[in-house]
């Protein structure tokens, strides 16, 4: 499937990217070499794949190591970027069609440890705590959403 301005493909699960005007090719590898489904955002400049291990890939067009699009069990068939450029949009073998907001800064996995416990405080309900029976020392606690006081119950 090919996608956004310029052109962009995936072939044989390696994306090449197709300069048009310079008649250049060369191949973003920051983003592996089994990729089913690549698209690009409408600005030319972020680009999303999809891959058959579930774990897609987002990021700069140059080859910047990208975030990793966690979720989805087995292969992700499609992926899709919001004309405005706020979302990706992903659907897999697993029958499921996963939502993420288009990522700032640097990705998770190449982050300082304080720096993704910061994070992961800010984004979502999730906690890390100190656990000494835990391997690590370490667990992670599922708790409200930030800002209630109880979760609902529907």
């Amino acid at each position: 499937r090919v996608s956004g301005p310029g052109t962009f493909a995936a072939q044989g699960g390696v994306v090449r990217i197709y300069d048009l005007v310079g008649g250049e090719v060369r191949e973003l590898t920051s983003h592996g070499s089994r990729v089913v489904d690549v698209v690009v955002a409408a600005d030319g400049g972020f680009v999303a794949t999809g891959p058959p291990d579930g774990a897609g890939r987002s990021g700069p067009l140059n080859g910047e190591e990208p975030h990793l699009l966690l979720g989805h069990r087995g292969i992700v068939h499609a992926v899709a970027i919001d004309p405005l450029g706020r979302w990706i949009a992903a659907g897999g073998a697993d029958t499921t069609v996963r939502l993420w907001p288009i990522p700032e800064g640097r990705p998770f996995h190449t982050l300082p440890r304080a720096e993704v416990l910061a994070r992961l405080r800010s984004l979502t309900n999730y906690r890390v705590v100190v656990d000494a029976s835990s391997p690590d020392g370490y667990r992670l606690e599922i708790g409200p959403p930030g800002g209630w006081e109880t979760v609902p119950v529907w």
